[in-house]
């Protein structure tokens, strides 16, 4: 028996940003699948509210196009 001592190690996130809070301190143990690290969220929170908002809007456009043209509006076009 032995002991295995790691001194290097990759870490990586599946999204770019800024680094929110970090769990654990150098030398401490560590379990596979334990949060080390946490990123700001808050720049995808802006994005998604800035891509449901585009959703909305086109939604709405939609609907519009899908319930046709008013009479008024036929007649001021002629």
């Amino acid at each position: 028996s032995g002991n295995m001592e790691a001194t290097d190690a990759e870490l990586s996130f599946k999204i770019p940003g800024q680094l929110k809070e970090r769990m654990v301190s150098e030398g401490e143990t560590v379990s596979t699948g334990q949060i080390i690290a946490t990123l700001d969220t808050s720049e995808l929170v802006r994005e998604v509210a800035l891509r449901e908002a585009e959703i909305a809007a086109a939604q709405a456009n939609l609907a519009e196009l899908e319930a046709g043209s008013r009479p008024e509006e036929i007649a001021g076009a002629d």
